[in-house]
């Protein structure tokens, strides 16, 4: 099977619409902190939109990225930034048809560049919900550290010195 995976900066209104209806589904924002209402808080912004492009909707506070297979639209990924040169990082394949076939651990590889390499973070990381098994397994498989989970919640952590000894 052909992994080319990609994460594209530039958010076509399509694509928005697209997010709005992965959102909709209860197996995909179980994991998520932005709540149920987060596609109909989607759908009701582009309402009042023309512009064909809206990227500007989704990049309040970080980077927000689609995870594209092939040129196909299957996820998204977003590097929010918390400061002190820590970003944390959510990802989300919403194409139920493509979990579990290795495109989430090569778009998290993907972020990683980018988020030590260009956007010169030191530490990245992901907080994933109790039963996230997927998740949990994706960022031990990459070499993240786990932290004690606070309120269920497990920290991972990968530092830029961490990352560059594993590439080494």
């Amino acid at each position: 099977m052909n992994q080319i995976i990609e994460l594209d900066d530039e958010i076509f209104l399509n694509d928005a619409y697209l997010m709005a209806d992965w959102l909709d589904n209860e197996e995909i924002t179980q994991y998520i902190s932005e709540g149920h209402e987060i596609s109909n808080e989607i759908r009701a912004a582009l309402r009042y939109t023309t512009c064909p492009i809206v990227t500007h909707m989704f990049c309040s506070g970080g980077n927000f990225y689609l995870i594209k297979h092939n040129g196909r639209s299957i996820g998204y990924l977003k590097l929010v930034d918390k400061g002190n040169r820590l970003a944390e990082i959510v990802i989300v394949i919403g194409d139920k048809e493509m979990w579990n076939r290795g495109y989430g651990t090569r778009a998290v590889e993907l972020a990683l560049q980018e988020c030590f390499f260009r956007l010169r973070y030191e530490t990245l990381q992901a907080k994933i919900m109790p039963g996230n098994e997927g998740s949990h397994h994706l960022f031990r498989k990459l070499g993240f550290t786990e932290e004690t989970a606070k309120s269920g919640v497990a920290r991972y952590l990968m530092k830029l010195e961490q990352y560059l000894k594993r590439a080494a």
